[in-house]
């Protein structure tokens, strides 16, 4: 077997940030609705789309260039996605977007990448991205869908809640990181999560009052 590619695993903070995809099918919506998710300021290049992106199109949350691909819709694009079902306009797209210094991704596509999009759960701020550096889709697909069965929607209700209680640890404890170590190694486990599974609520914050009380001193 040959040596896989190695990819180092990052989440982007594309809140604003231009991105382009190229082709406006079925693939390319899945790309901007991803995109969208995470606040990026998207722009369509493709003479014709999806009904579902030309909704998207006529209530302005993208942007829609109709015509075929040319190198300047590039722009100042920092994540590009080359989604057509056209291997010389793929690869065309990400040749240009590299000559530019973005980030490439030839979706569904033979083409050399970039980098590659993880199967991903989402239980509200928890996200989990599985991958298989591109070898087999599906086969992280398979992972991710026995996560979504293993983790359930009480992980969602715990992270937010932690991230409340975060901010009073941070006050409270604020020059001392081996005390807030002690609260979160007290409180971030297993149990608690079957306790917010059961919504036994005041018997989490019975265990937080009592690991205050005992680092109080």
């Amino acid at each position: 077997m040959g040596d896989s590619q190695v990819y180092y695993p990052i989440f982007l903070d594309l809140k604003g940030r231009p991105c382009l995809v190229v082709g406006g099918g079925s693939v390319g919506e899945r790309k901007v609705r991803g995109l969208l998710q995470a606040e990026g300021r998207v722009t369509v290049v493709s003479p014709v789309v999806t009904a579902g992106l030309e909704a998207l199109f006529r209530e302005g949350r993208i942007a829609w260039i109709h015509r075929a691909f040319r190198p300047d819709d590039l722009g100042g694009s920092v994540l590009v996605f080359a989604a057509t079902d056209d291997e010389s306009v793929n690869r065309r797209v990400v040749q240009e977007a590299r000559a530019l210094g973005a980030w490439a991704n030839a979706a569904q596509s033979t083409v050399p990448s970039d980098f590659v999009v993880p199967a991903i759960l989402r239980r509200g701020p928890l996200q989990i991205g599985v991958s298989t550096g591109g070898n087999s889709p599906a086969y992280a697909q398979m992972v991710r869908d026995r996560l979504y069965d293993l983790l359930g929607p009480e992980h969602e209700e715990l992270i937010s809640w932690l991230g409340e209680l975060r901010e009073q640890i941070q006050t409270t404890f604020s020059d001392a990181p081996q005390k807030r170590r002690a609260v979160w190694k007290a409180v971030v486990t297993w149990s608690t999560v079957e306790l917010v599974r059961q919504g036994k609520w005041d018997q989490i914050e019975e265990k937080v009052n009592t690991c205050l009380l005992s680092l109080s001193d």
